[in-house]
Protein backbone atom coordinates (compact mmCIF):
# COMPACT_ATOMS: atom_id res chain seq x y z
CA UNK A 1 0.00 0.00 0.00
CA UNK A 2 3.05 2.20 -0.17
CA UNK A 3 2.43 3.28 -3.53
CA UNK A 4 -1.12 4.43 -2.77
CA UNK A 5 0.61 6.89 -0.17
CA UNK A 6 2.51 7.74 -3.36
CA UNK A 7 -0.29 8.62 -4.93
CA UNK A 8 -1.80 10.46 -2.14
CA UNK A 9 1.54 12.71 -2.04
CA UNK A 10 1.05 13.40 -5.77
CA UNK A 11 -1.92 15.53 -5.58
CA UNK A 12 -2.28 19.18 -4.29
CA UNK A 13 -1.11 22.73 -4.64
CA UNK A 14 1.96 21.67 -2.51
CA UNK A 15 3.65 18.62 -1.67
CA UNK A 16 2.05 17.21 1.70
CA UNK A 17 2.89 13.74 3.21
CA UNK A 18 0.37 11.62 3.79
CA UNK A 19 -0.57 10.38 7.42
CA UNK A 20 -1.59 6.95 8.95
CA UNK A 21 -5.36 7.88 9.82
CA UNK A 22 -6.01 7.05 13.77
CA UNK A 23 -6.93 3.73 14.77
CA UNK A 24 -8.85 4.32 17.89
CA UNK A 25 -6.92 1.17 19.32
CA UNK A 26 -5.01 0.65 22.45
CA UNK A 27 -1.17 0.54 21.89
CA UNK A 28 -0.62 0.31 25.58
CA UNK A 29 -1.97 -1.24 28.88
CA UNK A 30 -5.25 0.47 30.05
CA UNK A 31 -4.73 -0.01 33.77
CA UNK A 32 -8.74 1.35 34.70
CA UNK A 33 -10.53 -1.45 32.51
CA UNK A 34 -7.92 -4.29 32.32
CA UNK A 35 -7.18 -3.99 28.76
CA UNK A 36 -3.79 -5.65 27.89
CA UNK A 37 -2.48 -5.20 24.18
CA UNK A 38 -2.18 -8.46 22.59
CA UNK A 39 1.42 -10.74 23.20
CA UNK A 40 1.67 -9.67 19.42
CA UNK A 41 0.75 -6.16 18.68
CA UNK A 42 0.10 -6.52 14.74
CA UNK A 43 -3.18 -8.38 15.54
CA UNK A 44 -4.93 -5.23 16.68
CA UNK A 45 -4.62 -3.74 13.14
CA UNK A 46 -7.44 -5.25 11.11
CA UNK A 47 -10.07 -4.12 9.23
CA UNK A 48 -12.67 -6.55 11.10
CA UNK A 49 -11.84 -4.26 14.73
CA UNK A 50 -12.02 -0.46 12.85
CA UNK A 51 -15.33 -1.31 11.16
CA UNK A 52 -17.21 -3.86 12.40
CA UNK A 53 -17.01 -3.53 16.08
CA UNK A 54 -14.90 -4.96 18.61
CA UNK A 55 -16.04 -8.07 20.46
CA UNK A 56 -11.97 -8.40 21.30
CA UNK A 57 -12.10 -4.68 23.49
CA UNK A 58 -9.10 -3.43 21.47
CA UNK A 59 -11.04 -0.32 20.63
CA UNK A 60 -11.58 2.48 23.04
CA UNK A 61 -14.85 2.97 23.45
CA UNK A 62 -17.29 4.80 26.03
CA UNK A 63 -17.98 2.05 28.04
CA UNK A 64 -14.75 -0.07 27.69
CA UNK A 65 -12.54 3.22 28.51
CA UNK A 66 -14.99 5.48 30.77
CA UNK A 67 -18.05 3.14 32.12
CA UNK A 68 -16.51 0.00 32.83
CA UNK A 69 -13.86 1.36 35.17
CA UNK A 70 -16.50 3.06 37.57
CA UNK A 71 -19.38 1.06 36.71
CA UNK A 72 -19.13 -0.74 40.41
CA UNK A 73 -18.54 2.18 42.33
CA UNK A 74 -21.57 3.01 44.84
CA UNK A 75 -22.81 6.63 43.90
CA UNK A 76 -22.99 5.60 40.15
CA UNK A 77 -25.82 3.58 38.39
CA UNK A 78 -26.28 2.90 34.85
CA UNK A 79 -30.45 2.04 34.31
CA UNK A 80 -30.57 -0.10 31.10
CA UNK A 81 -33.23 -0.59 28.77
CA UNK A 82 -35.13 2.67 29.87
CA UNK A 83 -36.10 5.58 27.63
CA UNK A 84 -36.21 9.30 28.68
CA UNK A 85 -39.61 10.75 28.05
CA UNK A 86 -39.04 14.40 29.01
CA UNK A 87 -37.49 16.97 31.01
CA UNK A 88 -39.64 19.35 33.47
CA UNK A 89 -38.55 23.01 34.22
CA UNK A 90 -39.00 24.93 37.33
CA UNK A 91 -37.29 28.24 38.44
CA UNK A 92 -34.72 28.27 35.72
CA UNK A 93 -33.78 24.42 36.51
CA UNK A 94 -34.69 21.45 34.75
CA UNK A 95 -35.97 20.01 38.21
CA UNK A 96 -37.04 16.00 37.15
CA UNK A 97 -36.46 13.89 34.12
CA UNK A 98 -38.88 11.44 33.47
CA UNK A 99 -38.51 7.74 32.01
CA UNK A 100 -39.35 4.83 31.23
CA UNK A 101 -38.36 1.70 33.08
CA UNK A 102 -37.93 -1.82 31.09
CA UNK A 103 -41.87 -2.53 32.27
CA UNK A 104 -42.88 0.93 30.71
CA UNK A 105 -43.68 2.72 34.07
CA UNK A 106 -43.08 5.84 34.23
CA UNK A 107 -40.37 6.69 36.61
CA UNK A 108 -38.68 10.06 37.35
CA UNK A 109 -34.95 11.34 38.93
CA UNK A 110 -33.57 14.48 39.67
CA UNK A 111 -29.78 16.00 39.95
CA UNK A 112 -28.10 18.89 40.30
CA UNK A 113 -26.66 19.01 37.02
CA UNK A 114 -28.56 17.43 33.92
CA UNK A 115 -26.61 16.73 31.01
CA UNK A 116 -28.46 15.77 27.82
CA UNK A 117 -26.31 13.63 24.98
CA UNK A 118 -28.68 11.59 23.17
CA UNK A 119 -26.77 12.36 19.64
CA UNK A 120 -27.77 15.52 18.22
CA UNK A 121 -30.91 14.52 16.37
CA UNK A 122 -32.55 12.40 19.21
CA UNK A 123 -30.98 15.30 22.22
CA UNK A 124 -32.96 17.65 20.00
CA UNK A 125 -36.08 15.66 19.59
CA UNK A 126 -36.66 15.23 23.78
CA UNK A 127 -35.94 18.94 24.30
CA UNK A 128 -38.84 19.55 21.55
CA UNK A 129 -40.60 16.79 23.37
CA UNK A 130 -40.41 18.31 26.84
CA UNK A 131 -41.41 21.72 25.11
CA UNK A 132 -44.32 20.25 23.86
CA UNK A 133 -45.54 18.79 27.35
CA UNK A 134 -44.42 22.07 29.76
CA UNK A 135 -45.02 25.72 29.07
CA UNK A 136 -41.93 26.74 31.18
CA UNK A 137 -39.55 24.06 29.47
CA UNK A 138 -41.03 25.47 26.16
CA UNK A 139 -40.57 29.34 27.18
CA UNK A 140 -37.00 29.07 28.39
CA UNK A 141 -35.27 26.19 25.43
CA UNK A 142 -37.04 28.32 22.57
CA UNK A 143 -35.79 31.75 23.92
CA UNK A 144 -34.68 31.94 20.01
CA UNK A 145 -36.27 30.19 17.12
CA UNK A 146 -33.00 28.51 16.52
CA UNK A 147 -33.93 24.54 18.84
CA UNK A 148 -33.04 22.15 15.70
CA UNK A 149 -31.91 24.46 13.35
CA UNK A 150 -28.23 24.49 11.46
CA UNK A 151 -28.62 20.53 11.53
CA UNK A 152 -25.24 19.18 9.72
CA UNK A 153 -23.15 16.33 8.99
CA UNK A 154 -20.34 16.06 6.32
CA UNK A 155 -19.64 16.51 2.49
CA UNK A 156 -18.68 12.57 1.18
CA UNK A 157 -18.03 10.98 -1.83
CA UNK A 158 -14.94 9.21 -3.26
CA UNK A 159 -13.62 7.46 -5.96
CA UNK A 160 -12.99 3.16 -6.63
CA UNK A 161 -10.63 1.26 -8.41
CA UNK A 162 -9.23 -2.41 -8.60
CA UNK A 163 -5.68 -2.65 -7.47
CA UNK A 164 -3.65 -4.94 -10.18
CA UNK A 165 -2.83 -7.46 -7.46
CA UNK A 166 -4.29 -8.59 -4.24
CA UNK A 167 -3.39 -7.79 -0.53
CA UNK A 168 -4.51 -8.87 2.57
CA UNK A 169 -7.49 -7.08 4.02
CA UNK A 170 -7.43 -8.52 7.47
CA UNK A 171 -3.70 -6.11 7.95
CA UNK A 172 -5.43 -2.74 6.56
CA UNK A 173 -5.76 -0.74 9.17
CA UNK A 174 -1.99 -0.46 9.23
CA UNK A 175 -2.15 1.10 5.67
CA UNK A 176 -4.58 3.42 6.38
CA UNK A 177 -3.52 6.90 4.60
CA UNK A 178 -5.23 10.13 4.75
CA UNK A 179 -3.72 13.30 3.15
CA UNK A 180 -4.74 17.28 3.90
CA UNK A 181 -3.46 18.09 0.69
CA UNK A 182 -6.96 19.82 -0.47
CA UNK A 183 -7.09 21.90 2.72
CA UNK A 184 -4.51 23.86 1.84
CA UNK A 185 -5.16 27.78 1.86
CA UNK A 186 -3.60 28.03 -1.76
CA UNK A 187 -6.34 24.92 -2.68
CA UNK A 188 -8.74 26.61 -1.45
CA UNK A 189 -8.28 30.28 -3.05
CA UNK A 190 -7.12 28.61 -6.17
CA UNK A 191 -10.68 26.30 -6.20
CA UNK A 192 -12.97 29.06 -4.98
CA UNK A 193 -13.74 27.16 -2.15
CA UNK A 194 -14.75 28.11 1.97
CA UNK A 195 -14.32 24.94 3.33
CA UNK A 196 -11.44 22.11 3.26
CA UNK A 197 -11.51 18.45 3.55
CA UNK A 198 -9.43 15.13 4.10
CA UNK A 199 -9.40 12.06 1.76
CA UNK A 200 -8.43 9.34 2.78
CA UNK A 201 -8.26 5.43 1.81
CA UNK A 202 -11.01 3.57 2.83
CA UNK A 203 -10.11 -0.04 2.53
CA UNK A 204 -11.63 -1.10 5.40
CA UNK A 205 -14.86 -0.23 3.60
CA UNK A 206 -14.74 -3.63 1.72
CA UNK A 207 -13.10 -5.69 4.28
CA UNK A 208 -16.02 -8.28 4.68
CA UNK A 209 -17.62 -9.50 1.53
CA UNK A 210 -21.41 -8.14 3.33
CA UNK A 211 -20.21 -4.97 2.45
CA UNK A 212 -18.82 -5.43 -0.64
CA UNK A 213 -22.30 -5.92 -1.73
CA UNK A 214 -24.04 -3.13 0.57
CA UNK A 215 -21.14 -0.42 -1.16
CA UNK A 216 -21.65 -2.17 -4.32
CA UNK A 217 -22.61 0.93 -7.08
CA UNK A 218 -22.31 3.45 -4.40
CA UNK A 219 -21.85 7.08 -5.45
CA UNK A 220 -20.23 7.60 -1.98
CA UNK A 221 -18.48 4.33 -0.65
CA UNK A 222 -21.22 4.06 1.82
CA UNK A 223 -24.73 5.26 -0.08
CA UNK A 224 -26.21 2.67 -1.71
CA UNK A 225 -26.82 3.55 -5.11
CA UNK A 226 -28.85 0.69 -6.78
CA UNK A 227 -26.58 -1.72 -5.19
CA UNK A 228 -26.54 -5.42 -5.63
CA UNK A 229 -29.67 -5.86 -5.10
CA UNK A 230 -30.14 -4.74 -8.95
CA UNK A 231 -27.32 -6.39 -10.30
CA UNK A 232 -28.82 -9.28 -11.92
CA UNK A 233 -25.68 -10.29 -13.35
CA UNK A 234 -23.77 -10.91 -10.48
CA UNK A 235 -25.37 -14.64 -9.74
CA UNK A 236 -23.84 -18.04 -9.20
CA UNK A 237 -21.09 -18.57 -10.63
CA UNK A 238 -21.03 -14.34 -10.73
CA UNK A 239 -21.09 -13.85 -7.14
CA UNK A 240 -18.31 -16.07 -6.74
CA UNK A 241 -15.95 -14.04 -9.44
CA UNK A 242 -17.32 -10.93 -7.68
CA UNK A 243 -15.71 -11.70 -4.35
CA UNK A 244 -12.56 -12.98 -5.61
CA UNK A 245 -11.79 -9.81 -7.80
CA UNK A 246 -13.23 -7.33 -5.74
CA UNK A 247 -12.48 -8.75 -1.81
CA UNK A 248 -8.61 -8.77 -2.35
CA UNK A 249 -8.12 -6.18 -5.13
CA UNK A 250 -11.41 -3.31 -4.49
CA UNK A 251 -10.18 -0.16 -3.02
CA UNK A 252 -11.93 3.32 -2.28
CA UNK A 253 -10.54 6.61 -1.88
CA UNK A 254 -13.36 8.68 0.32
CA UNK A 255 -13.23 12.10 1.44
CA UNK A 256 -15.59 14.27 3.98
CA UNK A 257 -15.25 17.75 3.95
CA UNK A 258 -17.26 20.82 5.73
CA UNK A 259 -20.62 21.73 4.77
CA UNK A 260 -22.03 25.07 4.79
CA UNK A 261 -24.59 25.58 8.01
CA UNK A 262 -27.61 26.64 6.86
CA UNK A 263 -30.96 27.74 9.34
CA UNK A 264 -33.08 25.88 7.06
CA UNK A 265 -31.46 22.46 7.29
CA UNK A 266 -33.13 21.56 10.69
CA UNK A 267 -34.87 18.76 12.86
CA UNK A 268 -38.41 18.95 13.60
CA UNK A 269 -41.03 16.75 15.53
CA UNK A 270 -43.09 14.55 12.81
CA UNK A 271 -46.66 15.83 12.69
CA UNK A 272 -48.31 12.46 12.28
CA UNK A 273 -45.43 9.71 12.80
CA UNK A 274 -44.67 8.39 16.06
CA UNK A 275 -43.00 5.58 17.94
CA UNK A 276 -43.87 2.43 20.01
CA UNK A 277 -44.27 4.97 22.70
CA UNK A 278 -46.68 7.28 20.63
CA UNK A 279 -44.06 10.04 20.94
CA UNK A 280 -43.78 12.35 17.59
CA UNK A 281 -39.98 10.97 15.99
CA UNK A 282 -37.59 13.57 14.38
CA UNK A 283 -38.04 14.87 11.22
CA UNK A 284 -35.05 15.81 9.39
CA UNK A 285 -35.31 18.84 6.39
CA UNK A 286 -31.52 18.94 4.89
CA UNK A 287 -30.72 19.71 1.62
CA UNK A 288 -27.11 20.64 -0.18
CA UNK A 289 -26.08 23.73 -0.61
CA UNK A 290 -24.69 24.86 -4.43
CA UNK A 291 -21.38 25.03 -2.56
CA UNK A 292 -21.48 21.36 -0.66
CA UNK A 293 -22.00 19.95 -4.36
CA UNK A 294 -19.37 22.09 -5.91
CA UNK A 295 -17.22 21.23 -3.06
CA UNK A 296 -18.25 17.31 -3.54
CA UNK A 297 -17.61 17.68 -7.05
CA UNK A 298 -14.04 19.09 -6.49
CA UNK A 299 -12.83 16.34 -4.28
CA UNK A 300 -14.27 13.70 -5.77
CA UNK A 301 -11.82 14.14 -9.00
CA UNK A 302 -9.59 14.71 -6.65
CA UNK A 303 -9.88 10.99 -5.30
CA UNK A 304 -10.04 9.73 -8.65
CA UNK A 305 -6.66 11.86 -9.44
CA UNK A 306 -5.07 9.95 -6.80
CA UNK A 307 -6.23 6.25 -7.57
CA UNK A 308 -4.46 7.54 -10.86
CA UNK A 309 -1.15 8.22 -9.39
CA UNK A 310 -1.28 4.95 -7.19
CA UNK A 311 -0.43 2.40 -9.36
CA UNK A 312 2.17 -0.63 -7.71
CA UNK A 313 5.49 -1.36 -9.22
CA UNK A 314 4.28 0.47 -12.73
CA UNK A 315 1.07 -1.29 -12.86
CA UNK A 316 -1.78 1.60 -12.96
CA UNK A 317 -4.81 0.76 -10.50
CA UNK A 318 -8.43 0.18 -12.61
CA UNK A 319 -10.24 3.16 -11.91
CA UNK A 320 -14.21 1.98 -11.79
CA UNK A 321 -15.75 5.25 -11.26
CA UNK A 322 -16.03 8.42 -8.52
CA UNK A 323 -18.67 10.80 -7.43
CA UNK A 324 -20.53 12.38 -3.88
CA UNK A 325 -23.40 11.68 -1.91
CA UNK A 326 -26.05 14.46 -3.49
CA UNK A 327 -25.81 12.40 -6.97
CA UNK A 328 -27.50 9.30 -4.85
CA UNK A 329 -30.89 8.95 -4.78
CA UNK A 330 -31.25 9.45 -0.97
CA UNK A 331 -27.92 12.02 -0.97
CA UNK A 332 -30.26 14.69 0.17
CA UNK A 333 -30.76 13.39 3.47
CA UNK A 334 -27.49 11.72 3.84
CA UNK A 335 -27.78 11.18 8.19
CA UNK A 336 -26.37 8.16 8.22
CA UNK A 337 -23.46 9.07 9.96
CA UNK A 338 -21.67 12.42 11.65
CA UNK A 339 -24.84 13.99 12.78
CA UNK A 340 -24.04 17.08 14.00
CA UNK A 341 -25.91 20.52 14.73
CA UNK A 342 -29.52 21.35 16.10
CA UNK A 343 -28.44 23.30 19.10
CA UNK A 344 -24.86 25.17 18.27
CA UNK A 345 -23.44 27.12 21.04
CA UNK A 346 -21.72 30.55 20.77
CA UNK A 347 -21.27 33.91 22.77
CA UNK A 348 -24.53 35.30 21.75
CA UNK A 349 -28.13 34.21 23.28
CA UNK A 350 -29.91 35.90 19.84
CA UNK A 351 -27.51 33.33 18.04
CA UNK A 352 -27.20 30.37 19.61
CA UNK A 353 -29.14 26.86 21.75
CA UNK A 354 -26.51 26.82 24.22
CA UNK A 355 -23.80 29.03 25.61
CA UNK A 356 -19.68 28.47 25.68
CA UNK A 357 -20.22 25.94 28.05
CA UNK A 358 -22.53 23.74 26.16
CA UNK A 359 -25.20 24.99 28.39
CA UNK A 360 -28.72 26.21 27.68
CA UNK A 361 -28.91 29.62 27.62
CA UNK A 362 -32.29 30.14 30.36
CA UNK A 363 -31.17 26.90 32.14
CA UNK A 364 -29.21 27.36 35.13
CA UNK A 365 -28.39 23.43 35.46
CA UNK A 366 -29.20 21.88 31.90
CA UNK A 367 -26.29 20.90 29.60
CA UNK A 368 -26.34 19.23 25.97
CA UNK A 369 -22.82 17.45 25.26
CA UNK A 370 -23.51 15.49 22.15
CA UNK A 371 -22.58 16.63 18.32
CA UNK A 372 -25.87 18.94 18.64
CA UNK A 373 -23.22 22.08 20.35
CA UNK A 374 -21.05 22.00 16.88
CA UNK A 375 -21.89 25.14 15.24
CA UNK A 376 -19.86 23.30 11.72
CA UNK A 377 -19.46 20.31 10.78
CA UNK A 378 -15.33 20.66 10.51
CA UNK A 379 -13.56 18.69 7.64
CA UNK A 380 -13.48 15.03 9.28
CA UNK A 381 -14.33 12.80 11.92
CA UNK A 382 -16.21 14.72 15.14
CA UNK A 383 -15.62 12.33 17.50
CA UNK A 384 -12.24 13.44 18.73
CA UNK A 385 -14.25 16.91 18.83
CA UNK A 386 -17.09 15.55 21.01
CA UNK A 387 -15.28 13.90 23.44
CA UNK A 388 -12.83 16.65 24.08
CA UNK A 389 -15.23 19.12 24.81
CA UNK A 390 -17.02 16.81 26.47
CA UNK A 391 -13.92 16.94 29.16
CA UNK A 392 -13.68 20.07 28.56
CA UNK A 393 -17.30 20.66 29.93
CA UNK A 394 -16.98 18.33 32.65
CA UNK A 395 -13.66 20.23 34.06
CA UNK A 396 -16.39 23.49 34.08
CA UNK A 397 -19.14 21.30 36.30
CA UNK A 398 -16.53 19.75 38.74
CA UNK A 399 -15.68 23.14 39.01
CA UNK A 400 -19.60 24.38 39.90
CA UNK A 401 -20.08 20.97 42.03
Amino acid sequence: MTELAKGLAKNGAQPILPYRTPLAVITRDHAPSGRKVPADPSTAKTSYVNRYGDPLGLKSSTWVSLLSPVKDLPNFSIRCNCIVTRLTYQNGNVDRVYYLDPSGTERSVQGKIIVVSCSAIESVRLLKLSAAQDPGFDKAIHQNSLLGCYFLTHCFGGASGLLPQKYDKSIALDADWATDCCATADFLRDHGLWAAGALYNNTSDSALPLSLFRTYGAMDLDNLWDGFMFATNIRAQGVVDFLDQQFGQGLSISFMANQVPQVTNRIELHPSVTDKWNRPVAYIIKNWHSHDRYLMDTYAQMADQILVHAGLGGRTVKVMGYGASYMSPNGIVRIANHILGGARFGTERNDSVLDTNCRAWDFDNLYVTDGAFMPTSGSGNPTNTIEANSFRVADHLLARL
